[in-house]
């Protein structure tokens, strides 16, 4: 049986549910976005330019990892109350240099995300992380 769970106005690149709730991770171009099927309520956990390719939610379903396309895998918090705003995200600023990589033009020396993130987990790639195994 299909249903629809939530509308997004944005491109969804993938998606991670854990089996022992009913809560679906969605990656998008615009971040990341928890679903709670049974209420049909969905809000944002991330907020980032850089697009989410990848996830995977941990067996608790309190963390997920997010895997960028700008290399950057992030470690965001999604087992407290989400709010709906994504105005009300801490906001993080993460310097390329500090994750031995050069910003993608010589002014933009940080990429900005919004989320409850564990910024010391943040690691980053060389290039996009497109799956978490």
């Amino acid at each position: 049986m299909l249903f629809k769970a939530a509308s997004f106005n944005c491109t969804i690149w993938t998606a991670d549910c854990n089996p022992n709730s009913s809560t679906v991770v969605i990656g998008t171009n615009l971040g990341a976005a928890l679903v709670n099927l049974e209420t049909e309520m969905a809000s944002w956990v991330c907020r980032s330019k850089s697009y989410v390719l990848s996830q995977q939610l941990d067996p608790s379903g309190n963390v997920v990892l997010c895997g960028l396309i700008n290399g950057a895998i992030l470690t965001l918090d999604v087992g407290e109350k989400q709010e709906r705003v994504s105005d009300r995200l801490i906001r993080h600023r993460i310097p390329y240099s500090s994750l031995g990589r050069q910003g993608p033009s010589s002014c933009k020396q940080w990429f900005e995300v919004k989320g409850n993130m564990y910024s010391s987990r943040t690691i980053f790639m060389p290039s996009s992380i497109c799956c978490l195994v």
